[in-house]
């Protein structure tokens, strides 16, 4: 069972890849103030995905695999 910590940072990565999906060229800051999230915690949650896989140079322009 998951931890409810792990719930909220799931949700966090749904809803941040839901709004690059919509919009790839968000910043950092454009994501992070959708969400409801620091500046710091959107950059670290783009870091995961791209880490697992999800996203593809984030740091030029975000691509969704």
């Amino acid at each position: 069972m998951a931890s409810r910590r792990e719930e909220q940072q799931e949700d966090i990565r749904f809803r941040v890849l839901r709004l690059l999906t919509d919009n790839p060229q968000m910043s950092t800051r454009d994501i992070a103030n959708a969400v409801g999230i620091s500046n710091g915690a959107a950059f670290y949650c783009l870091s995961a995905l791209v880490e697992k896989g999800l996203l593809e140079n984030y740091r030029q322009n975000i691509i969704l695999l």
